[in-house]
């Protein structure tokens, strides 16, 4: 856990990465509106949207598996969380500080190797105005997977942590969030 921490403290408050993410987040769901909120169909798993109207993205999530937390204060992100804490997505944009999309994405991948060195990245990739980099922390055996959208001068990013061994159950949901995070 402690492990999982200072991953969250050094990709949130990294100067390199610029990330803004508010460390205090009001735990007042209630505040996500109808007016931000649309559902997205899937197979298996209903999902909503939410709408950071700050940054101008959309994220989808499991509305039966991972509930909102709370806006942060600054408006630049929400976390969602599973009942048991398990599996955890954060969302959130910030300034690009004039870094590309290249030296953003080398950038992570320096910061998640200098976090652990237990850590092992599996996959990455660099499309356009998007790159992914997932992998997993062998000591803690969680999935750890990061997409980053560049646009203009700012980014929205996603994070998700969750246990290497329900890998199988949550490959789609992984997969759905993905591909439905989007700016606007």
């Amino acid at each position: 856990m402690r492990k999982k921490v200072t991953l969250y403290l050094l990709l949130f408050l990294s100067p390199i990465i610029g990330a803004t993410i508010s460390s205090q987040m009001s735990y007042a769901s209630s505040l996500l509106t109808d007016a931000f909120v649309s559902s997205v169909p899937s197979p298996s798993l209903t999902y909503l949207e939410y709408q950071n109207i700050r940054f101008r993205y959309i994220v989808p999530y499991p509305a039966e598996l991972l509930f909102p937390q709370g806006e942060s204060d600054n408006g630049d992100g929400q976390v969602f969380l599973s009942r048991d804490a398990a599996i955890e997505l954060i969302a959130y944009g910030g300034y690009t500080l004039g870094q590309s999309l290249e030296q953003r994405f080398k950038n992570s991948l320096f910061e998640f190797k200098k976090i652990s060195t237990t850590s092992v990245i599996t996959y990455k990739i660099v499309q356009d105005n998007w790159y992914v980099i997932s992998g997993v922390d062998n000591k803690t055996d969680t999935i750890f997977y990061l997409k980053e959208i560049v646009s203009e001068d700012q980014f929205k990013r996603i994070l998700l942590f969750y246990p290497e061994e329900r890998k199988m159950d949550l490959d789609e949901m992984v997969t759905t969030i993905s591909r439905g995070f989007r700016s606007f």
